[in-house]
């Protein structure tokens, strides 16, 4: 049983229907996916329903919620790094990925960053 349970992203070349890339979303309920073409970025909602987290845990034994749902994620798509903005607070959250060569399921890092005032252009 996956304990994960992120969600990935798969892109694929409409061409050749070939998979040429793919990477975690970092949010365990992805909605209303949206690519924002002027920055190269997906921006997507990380839910947070209440119910879903209750069904993760009845329904898959030993599942523990990684992610705090309830914000915005946005996926920079040339380096795969995250960053996700908690609004009520204004804290955005950055993921900071590891070498091609580390490890397989070795742990990332996220950095928290509080600003005063947050703007999105």
């Amino acid at each position: 049983m996956n304990k994960n349970m992120e969600g990935e992203a798969v892109v694929v070349d409409t061409t050749s229907n070939e998979i040429v890339n793919r990477f975690d979303l970092g949010a365990e309920q992805p909605l209303n996916l949206a690519y924002d073409k002027v920055h190269n970025r997906l921006l997507l909602v990380d839910q947070g329903h209440p119910k879903m987290l209750e069904f993760q845990k009845k329904d898959m034994p030993g599942y523990e919620s990684r992610r705090p749902g309830s914000r915005v994620v946005a996926i920079d798509l040339a380096t795969g790094k995250t960053v996700a903005l908690k609004a009520s607070t204004g804290t955005v959250f950055v993921t900071v990925k590891n070498a091609k060569g580390a490890p397989e399921g070795s742990k990332e890092s996220v950095a928290r960053i509080a600003f005063q005032s947050v703007w999105v252009d």
